[in-house]
């Protein structure tokens, strides 16, 4: 019985390295790899399995036939899915569900029936709603109550916003939720502290109503954070420079930030201010990686990360926008080389810095019909891709430099 145990352990660890497919197959050879594929142990390792429901159901099309191919067939009568599934091997697999709809059908609201299909799957780890527009948060408060989702932890609900009551009933059915992905809320500011295990967050933030920064820093166990401006009335620099300051944020190792400006304007009178990011920096003593998509004022934005940033290891900047027509917001949004040799020589554990400089329509190329201030964004840009270029070359293992591909210097 010993020698059985021991052969029974080596197998499934085995199993731990092998892929959905080969791991079924090697279940299938014998009872005894049968037995040994028929317990938690040999799934550890296994990724989730990511499948599509999609709104109006296909029981024959898709993912739905590759999974009906992978399970044991159902004995007569057919049964339920969910007893389909409860008997099968799959029943260890973490799963992650895409709920979408249909292209050719026309959006409908969201049915009991594939709250509770959504409910019956096993294992059900993982949630993305983009693609159902009317799950909204009803919908997800619905879907929280039901039994079955306790191992639930990870949420994208980008399309629709989550609620006050939805974010209570998901904290108190789903304990293990730690991702989530919303919208937030015009009218209401959704709870999202109150969710127990959260540590990776989402969130498209209001300067003044809504979903702000306030409410964000109120989670005091991220590790992740990615902040986008609100489409209709962004955050304001004031706004996350305050939040920055939080002690709540002290274990943040992931920060992700849209449209930060170094500036912020007390009023449409009032000249722009200077804010101290260096200190706003160095209240993240734990972050790791940086990035920065749109940024405006990246000279100073990197002096203060030189200053502040003792651990980061990876730095991304993404200047993909320019929403001012003036020589200036082209400056504004492009690194100097200066400054960023500056910063690698003063941070070695600055492992790895990626500046994508692309979307800067109208630089790219010298047209003889362009006016003095294009042509003068189109030399500033050109000019601080070419010394950012040369400076990627002598700092090849550390910084990488992309370019738009028809750009020529």
């Amino acid at each position: 019985m010993s020698f059985d145990r021991m052969a029974t352990v080596e197998l499934q660890i085995v199993m731990q390295h092998c892929d959905l497919r080969t791991l079924l197959a090697l279940a299938r050879c014998s009872r005894f790899t049968f037995a040994a594929a028929s317990n938690a142990v040999a799934w550890r390792g296994l990724s989730p399995l990511e499948l599509d429901f999609a709104h109006p159901p296909a029981p024959e099309a898709g993912a739905w036939q590759r999974l009906r191919r992978w399970i044991r067939p159902p004995p007569l009568p057919p049964l339920p899915l969910a007893q389909r599934l409860s008997g099968s091997l799959l029943r260890f697999c973490d799963i992650r569900i895409n709920w979408t709809n249909d292209r050719g059908s026309p959006f409908s609201p969201v049915t009991d029936a594939e709250l509770d299909a959504l409910a019956a799957i096993p294992r059900l780890c993982a949630l993305n709603s983009c693609g159902r527009w009317t799950a909204c948060s009803a919908e997800i408060e619905s879907l929280a109550r039901r039994p079955g989702l306790r191992g639930l932890g990870a949420l994208v609900c980008c399309k629709r916003q989550l609620g006050e009551s939805s974010i209570g009933a998901l904290a108190d059915h789903c304990p293990r939720l730690s991702t989530v992905t919303t919208a937030g809320s015009i009218a209401t500011d959704p709870p999202l502290h109150h969710l127990p295990a959260l540590t990776d967050l989402t969130v498209r933030v209001c300067h003044s109503g809504g979903l702000t920064m306030a409410s964000v820093v109120r989670c005091a166990r991220l590790r992740r954070l990615d902040i986008r401006p609100d489409s209709q009335n962004g955050y304001s620099p004031r706004d996350v420079h305050t939040s920055l300051l939080s002690p709540n944020l002290w274990g943040l190792e992931r920060l992700s930030i849209h449209g930060l400006d170094a500036l912020h304007a007390d009023g449409r009178n009032q000249p722009a201010k200077q804010l101290d990011w260096a200190a706003a920096f160095a209240n993240l003593p734990a972050l790791r990686s940086l990035h920065l998509k749109s940024p405006r004022g990246i000279d100073e934005l990197l002096a203060a990360i030189g200053v502040g940033c003792a651990q980061l290891h990876s730095l991304s900047v993404h200047s993909s926008l320019v929403d001012s027509p003036e020589s200036v917001g082209v400056a504004a949004s492009l690194p100097s080389a200066a400054v960023l040799s500056a910063l690698l020589a003063r941070r070695p554990s600055l492992r790895s810095v990626t500046l994508n400089l692309l979307g800067l329509h109208g630089c790219t190329e010298m047209r003889s019909d362009a006016s003095s201030d294009d042509r003068a964004r189109a030399l500033i840009w050109r000019h601080a891709c070419a010394e950012l270029t040369a400076l990627a070359a002598l700092q090849h293992h550390r910084l990488r430099v992309t370019l738009p591909s028809d750009c020529v210097f």
